[in-house]
């Protein structure tokens, strides 16, 4: 039970204390946690803009037609829709928080990606 709250409040803060806690037995049987020791991992990151070819970047023929540069991406979290049961009136701001948060890392890791 413990690691299951501490895992809703790493995703998104103070869920647990404002989930129904504590989980039903069916959500228990149909819920797994799973430890994994990761030995080694490797990632592939792109920072900056293209990087041409010296030759192309040499070649006025080619550098006076052809676009270069970034277009960046972001994802991000829309608005919170309420379940057809739902019948609290208000998001909670633990919720809102966290998507305004995450939206907000995410165009900022966006836009420092694109850096030199």
């Amino acid at each position: 039970m413990h690691a299951m709250e501490l895992i809703t409040n790493h995703l998104v803060t103070d869920r647990w204390s404002n989930s129904r806690t504590p989980p039903t037995k069916s959500e228990l049987t149909a819920t797994g946690i799973l430890r994994v020791q990761i030995d080694t991992a490797s990632v592939k990151v792109r920072n900056g803009g293209p990087h041409d070819d010296k030759k192309d970047l040499k070649d006025d023929t080619t550098t006076s037609r052809v676009w270069t540069g970034v277009v960046p991406v972001h994802q991000i979290m829309g608005e919170p829709v309420a379940s057809s049961d739902n019948v609290v009136k208000q998001v909670p701001a633990s919720i809102t928080t966290w998507i305004e948060d995450t939206n907000n890392l995410r165009k900022d890791h966006m836009i420092e990606s694109m850096k030199e």
